[in-house]
Formats: structure tokens, sequence, C-alpha cells
């Protein structure tokens, strides 16, 4: 009997609501994550789209290598959370997900496939014996993405040089307009 009823207030704990208590913190860790989402992908989409307009896609390009990861970075220090871009087709090394980040990927793929991909994606997890809740946003291909990421039809003839430069052992091209092209990911402490 004892054991039963253990076992029924165990299954009852795991399937409730969460407690008050630790909701307010998951709402806290999810508006400062988007936060800083939107800061990084706007000054990213701004350095981007005025590169494009000057000189095309070997400037971009260009952007890409110099200031990307600093970016992150600098976002980063602004906030109590750590950002940075994953994608599972790799153009820069650092962009690297972990394997939770790599299963929040598959997911956003499969869920994309049947159209029913989410504006964000969270799971809490621990390390070194702090809290976090990883939020990671969804990169679509746009169609301006398709001159540095497209397929052999799509790809613009100036990012082909500038590519095989910077990144010989790029595999983040071949995609169409639509599909998940990687992520924003941002670990943001709960405690």
């Amino acid at each position: 009997m004892r054991v039963k009823l253990m076992a029924t207030l165990a299954l009852l704990a795991a399937t409730s609501a969460p407690h008050p208590a630790l909701a307010a913190p998951r709402e806290e860790a999810i508006k400062g994550a988007e936060a800083m989402i939107r800061e990084l992908g706007g000054e990213l989409k701004n350095d981007l789209t005025a590169a494009m307009e000057a000189g095309g896609p070997a400037q971009a390009i260009q952007v890409c290598v110099s200031v990307g990861q600093e970016k992150a970075v600098a976002v980063a220090a602004r906030h109590p959370g750590r950002i940075h871009r994953v994608s599972l087709k790799l153009r820069n090394r650092e962009n690297r997900p972990n394997e939770l980040e790599r299963r929040l990927l598959e997911n956003m793929e499969a869920d994309n496939a049947v159209g029913n991909l989410q504006p964000t994606y969270t799971v809490p997890f621990s390390e070194k014996g702090d809290e976090y809740l990883l939020v990671m946003k969804p990169i679509v291909t746009a169609p301006v993405c398709l001159s540095c990421h497209g397929t052999a039809a799509t790809l613009h003839p100036d990012a082909v040089a500038p590519l095989a430069e910077h990144y010989p052992d790029d595999e983040a091209t071949g995609y169409e307009v639509g599909q998940v092209r990687g992520a924003f990911s941002v670990a943001y402490p709960l405690n």
C-alpha cells in the first residue's frame, strides 16, 4: 500500500504544473533570452544587410568572418546568459551544437517538415551545479540567405571564392527558402 501511494505521489508530482516559485524564474529566463536573441539577431541582420547593399555577398561574408562571433560575445557581456549560433550544417566550427542543442535542432527540422515550427524551443538543464534554461530560436532561410547558403542554382557567383577561402570545410549550403538553417541558442541562468 505504501509503495503504491509513493508511486502515485511521484507520478502526480512529475505530471503537475510547475510550482509557482519555479515558473517566475523560467518566465524571466525566457524574456531575458529573447532579448539577447533580438539584440544579436538585429545587429547581425543590420550589418549583413548593409554589407550586401555596399558590396554584395563577398562583403557580407567578410562581416561574418570578422564580427559574427565577436557580436555574440559582446551581447553576452551585457546579459547574464550565454549566446551563440548553432547549426547542424557547419560553416564556422565555433557554431557546433552540444548534444542538447543538436537534439533541439533536429526537433526544429522535424517540426518544420510538418508545418509545426515553434518560435522558440526551451529545455532546462544543469551545469556544474547551476540551473539554466536553454532557449533556442530557429533561423529560417529567407530568400536573401540563398546568396551565401543556397543550392548550386541559387548561390551567388560572388560568394563562391570567399566561402572557399574563409570556410574550406563549409557545409552550410544547399538550403532552400523556409528550411531551418540553424538557431540562436541562449543558456540563461535560473538560479
